[in-house]
């Protein structure tokens, strides 16, 4: 029992600390960053060797879920470890561009649009929805989603459109701009880093 919570907490800190390396380590994503600042290169390399396989089957799942808007695009198969790490790293810079080029932006809920949140999901990404929305809106998410994968060498993204639901429509514009800020979760991926890094600590701390 006690090997088997060991195994458990190393596939979790495993999982983590890979979000992390999608966040430093790729020039596409994050720059010339120098990650042996914060992992030894051994370390690194034992994280992409035990990368895991993109699921397909939590994907077909979501697709048949009841609150499931549209799905698109289809989970590759693929070896675990460096493969499935650079695939990882590749559906990462898709929603960063989507992001980065505030291609969703006329449509974010507070922007006055139906979409409350875009990110990367287990092995897919998922658009969370709510409100008023058409069959032409859904279409020209796909496309966007789609147009910035192929842009990223992802020639068939696999997508879930969701319906969520979001607490208010609250403004969040800050202080003398013009421009709203974007309420996004799942996006930043410094954010994310800094997220992994705390539960990463935390399983380390009950380790002890």
């Amino acid at each position: 029992m006690t090997k088997l919570i060991n195994n458990k907490n190393v596939a979790i800190r495993h999982l983590f600390v890979l979000v992390i390396l999608i966040s430093l380590i790729s020039p596409a994503l994050a720059g010339a960053t120098d990650t042996e600042s914060y992992f030894s290169e051994s370390y690194i390399q034992e994280i992409i060797n035990n990368t895991p396989a993109p699921d397909s089957v939590l994907f077909e799942q979501a697709k048949k879920d009841s609150n499931t808007v549209a799905a698109a695009g289809n989970i590759p198969v693929l070896l675990p470890g460096r493969e499935s790490y650079e695939w990882f790293v590749l559906l990462q810079g898709t929603v960063k561009k989507i992001n980065d080029e505030n291609q969703l932006d006329p449509h974010l809920w507070d922007n006055g649009g139906f979409i409350i949140g875009y990110g990367c999901h287990h092995s897919y990404v998922q658009v969370y929805v709510s409100g008023t929305y058409s069959d032409e809106d859904i279409n020209k998410v796909i496309r966007i989603v789609q147009d910035a994968g192929k842009a990223y060498g992802i020639d068939d993204v696999p997508l879930i459109i969701v319906i969520d639901e979001h607490a208010q429509g609250f403004d969040n514009t800050p202080a003398g701009s013009g421009e709203p800020a974007k309420t996004i979760p799942g996006v930043g991926l410094g954010a994310s880093a800094f997220l992994a890094l705390f539960v990463v600590l935390c399983i380390n701390k009950f380790k002890k």
